[in-house]
């Protein structure tokens, strides 16, 4: 299993805006949220988070609500994402 980090994460969303394939990344920041082991500097929100702003560049904002609303331990948790994924989406300008 692999272990989240933000470097790692940093060179998925460099790659993805050298080659444009956002949704590659987004597919591949996923995985690794959904399964990797979440460390104190990497938080598995975090991981969540950065997944669905690479969705969100990948023109599929759907798929970045499912995956940030299934984060959530609870119906309070959840929504704190959303509040979160809102903020980036609007400093985004989408």
């Amino acid at each position: 299993m692999a272990v989240l980090s933000r470097e790692q994460f940093d060179s998925i969303e460099f790659d993805a805006a050298a080659s444009g394939d956002h949704a590659t990344a987004a597919r591949h920041m996923t995985e690794l949220a959904a399964t990797g082991t979440e460390t104190a500097g990497m938080p598995r929100a975090e991981a969540f988070l950065r997944a669905g702003e690479q969705w969100l560049l990948a023109d599929d904002p759907a798929e970045a609500v499912t995956h940030l609303w299934a984060e959530g331990n609870d119906a309070d948790h959840a929504q704190l994402l959303m509040d979160e994924w809102a903020e980036v989406v609007e400093q985004a300008g989408r």
